[in-house]
């Protein structure tokens, strides 16, 4: 018989997985949540206490790796939503992975208002 797990279980266990994977963890950080990264295979969305960052499992020997972070101490305003998108609004433009060009804010499109909330 299996059991089944709360999302926030299934989560928590991806965290800790994360924290064997090489993947740097943070002094005092405490998994909060995560989410699949809409229109990214292999992806994951996780949020801490700290921070909020992206993790790849890359295709090859399926290891982990982060794609973009942000520290919240590195948010220059709050994120937003409209609809179902989010904006994160980061300091450090290098740690989102964008373009040294564009403005330093990584939307994420979820599926629906609710899980960009």
């Amino acid at each position: 018989m299996l059991n089944s797990y709360s999302k926030c279980i299934a989560g928590l266990f991806v965290f800790l997985c994360l924290q064997h994977s090489g993947i740097k963890h943070l002094e005092g950080e405490v998994f909060r949540s995560y989410f699949s990264y809409p229109g990214h295979r292999k992806s994951n969305i996780i949020v801490t206490n700290r921070r909020v960052f992206c993790v790849k499992e890359m295709d090859l020997l399926g290891h982990l790796t982060t794609d973009w972070e942000c520290l919240f101490e590195n948010f220059y305003r709050s994120p937003t939503v409209t609809g179902s998108e989010l904006k994160i609004y980061c300091k450090e433009i290098h740690k989102l992975k964008l373009q040294k060009t564009q403005e330093p804010v990584r939307m994420i499109q979820f599926k629906d208002a609710d899980t960009a909330k």
